[in-house]
């Protein structure tokens, strides 16, 4: 095996190729140059992530440069983050500075969200981004105070789902306070309950939500969610629908979704129902 002084000049070569056959080995060498990790190696690791003709080795060097080159290299993908077309090669930046503890390459990536210039897609994976296990208390509370100010209904929906997804008391308390905001457009107060609906919503708090919404589609969405729930009383509250609904569609989605119920309550309900029996 060639010695490290006595690889560079292989490693230069094979990265000089630009033909579609040598793009694994352009690979293997960025991931070589990126294991030896010194100034001459971080150098050329930045020119090929700025310069190679193939997506999937500029990715394979994005992915190294904040290990590399600190804020340099954080810079440096913010570079490219501006000028870059390519949303393959956009998104594996935003890939890396999500993945990065480096403080810098976190403040980049709010400065991309909050970018208005910036393609919604590309805001919207940022935002995507950030899930329980990488976000800090910092970073849930950066979100919930840009669903205000938000200028993209596309934005405003990862948002809630991103919230949704770090968890947590707080982060829960503001996704329900969002979906009983009456005061709130009916499509994102649908996707806090949806992802209400995937956590710990009690179903008695299932229930005020459906007596206080105002919209279609935020009921449907909650007797799809009561259909799921084991509970007893999930059973209850779609009977109280089938009674009380003035809505013909949604009364009858509420006693068929009693029907694919198998849990003893849902089906004493629905023999009673059948029988002309009060429940």
């Amino acid at each position: 095996m060639p010695r490290p002084a006595q690889a560079m000049p292989i490693i230069k070569n094979v990265l000089s190729k630009k033909d579609e056959c040598s793009v694994e080995l352009r690979r293997s060498a960025i991931f070589m140059l990126g294991r030896r990790g010194d100034g001459e190696a971080a150098s050329i690791i930045g020119a090929t992530a700025k310069n190679d003709p193939s997506a999937s080795v500029r990715s394979e060097a994005i992915s190294w440069l904040p290990k590399l080159q600190g804020d340099a290299g954080v810079n440096m993908l913010e570079d490219i983050l501006r000028t870059e077309q390519d949303q393959n090669i956009q998104r594996a930046v935003v890939r890396t500075l999500t993945a990065s503890d480096n403080q810098k390459a976190r403040s980049s990536m709010r400065a991309l969200i909050d970018r208005k210039d910036a393609s919604p897609t590309l805001r919207v994976d940022a935002i995507n981004a950030f899930n329980n296990e990488r976000a800090t208390p910092d970073d849930a509370a950066y979100l919930r105070s840009l669903y205000s100010r938000a200028d993209n209904d596309q934005v405003k929906l990862a948002v809630i789902d991103a919230v949704g997804r770090i968890g947590g008391q707080e982060n829960d308390q503001w996704v329900l306070n969002l979906a009983k905001n009456q005061s709130e457009p009916s499509q994102f107060r649908a996707r806090a309950i949806s992802r209400m609906m995937r956590g710990t919503m009690s179903v008695a708090d299932m229930g005020k939500l459906y007596d206080a919404a105002d919209s279609y589609d935020i009921r449907t969405r909650i007797v799809s969610a009561l259909e799921q729930r084991k509970e007893p009383e999930a059973a209850d509250k779609l009977y109280d629908i089938v009674k009380t609904s003035t809505d013909r569609n949604v009364k009858i989605q509420a006693l068929n979704a009693l029907t694919r119920r198998k849990d003893a309550r849902s089906v004493q309900i629905v023999q009673d129902i059948l029988e002309g029996k009060k429940p």
